[in-house]
């Protein structure tokens, strides 16, 4: 069989058995437009339903309501003063003031005295000399040292008009409570 497959030609395979036993294979070729004729249907036009778009709810936005907020005046810390003391046995002891009178008087301290018929020399610190209930319930007690007054040292001062002024413009600061 000297047929070949073309473009044109496509078809089934067809076998058959011969009377000898051995199979032969035909070919049978079938032109394509012959192959694939058909009636034409005409083109039908299918109605489609329209959909209409539906609307979208409508949906409110929540109100925002801002928390009505009352603001009280903060009252500030208390004022206060710290100072300092130096114990008799050499200790530290830190005192906090929140209110004037402070409860203590104070005398300059004389550590170094001369002979029997010099005056005491004056060391520039201050000694407490008596103290109220108020500078007790705070651990003062005679014969301290000032050593500190808001953090400052206090170093040698010329007179005891200087210390006092340095002392009544710490304390200047606090709100003074009437002894009762």
């Amino acid at each position: 069989m000297g047929n070949s497959l073309g473009p044109a030609a496509v078809g089934p395979l067809c076998c058959a058995q011969c009377s000898d036993g051995d199979m032969e294979v035909q070919l049978i070729t079938i032109p394509l437009k012959e192959q694939f004729e058909f009636d034409a249907v005409p083109k039908q036009e299918l109605e489609v339903p329209k959909v209409e778009k539906a609307e979208e709810p409508k949906v409110e936005k929540p109100k925002v309501v801002k928390p009505k907020v009352e603001y009280t005046p903060v009252q500030p810390n208390p004022v206060s003063i710290t100072i300092t003391f130096q114990k008799k046995d050499g200790g530290v002891h830190l005192a906090n003031f929140r209110q004037r009178p402070l409860g203590f008087t104070y005398i300059p301290h004389n550590a170094k005295r001369g002979g029997c018929c010099s005056a005491p020399k004056f060391t520039g610190k201050y000694e407490i000399k008596t103290v109220s209930e108020q500078a007790q319930a705070k651990h003062i007690e005679p014969g301290m040292i000032i050593t500190h007054i808001e953090n400052s040292p206090i170093g040698v001062v010329n007179d005891k008009w200087e210390f006092d002024d340095l002392l009544q413009r710490a304390s200047m600061k606090l709100p003074v409570v009437a002894a009762g």
